[in-house]
């Protein structure tokens, strides 16, 4: 009987050590996963703002070649970065509606951006009736400030 009681004696503390220890590695666990999440997250945030900003530079990068070269093939990857530029826009704002000073970020992108679209379209319109020095003018941006 004696060893009985030694046993419980031991092994209830073992025992309950064992749950304690199991119980916090569990906690760790899920903690874990969740900032790798977060991680993942901002990975994906940050990817979306590169991307658009790659998408203005290959509408920039068309409407450059068009302006110099007046082929339409180059109005192809003007067109698709302006697309792109707001489906990569809009991605970044749906990632960050729980962040507001992300969501004041995405408004000066969309604007910033925007500005930017709309002064190339300007330079594109305005190279049928002007000569390339004139349309380029437009980007000149000591004239556009």
């Amino acid at each position: 009987m004696p060893a009985n009681r030694l046993t419980l004696l031991f092994g209830i503390p073992v025992l309950l050590l064992l749950v304690a220890v199991a119980t916090i590695a569990w906690r760790l666990a899920v903690n874990e996963r969740q900032q790798q999440a977060w991680i993942v997250h901002t990975y994906e945030v940050m990817n979306e703002a590169r991307a658009a900003f790659s998408s203005l530079q290959d509408a920039e990068t068309g409407q450059r070649g068009f302006l110099l070269s007046h082929g339409d093939s180059y109005l192809e990857p003007y067109r698709n970065g302006r697309i792109a530029f707001a489906r990569h826009l809009d991605r970044f704002r749906a990632l960050t509606l729980d962040n507001p000073s992300e969501q004041s970020r995405y408004g000066k992108m969309k604007v910033l951006g925007q500005d930017r679209l709309d002064l190339l379209e300007k330079s594109l319109a305005a190279l049928p009736g002007a000569g390339p020095s004139e349309a380029t003018g437009i980007l000149d941006p000591g004239k556009n400030k």
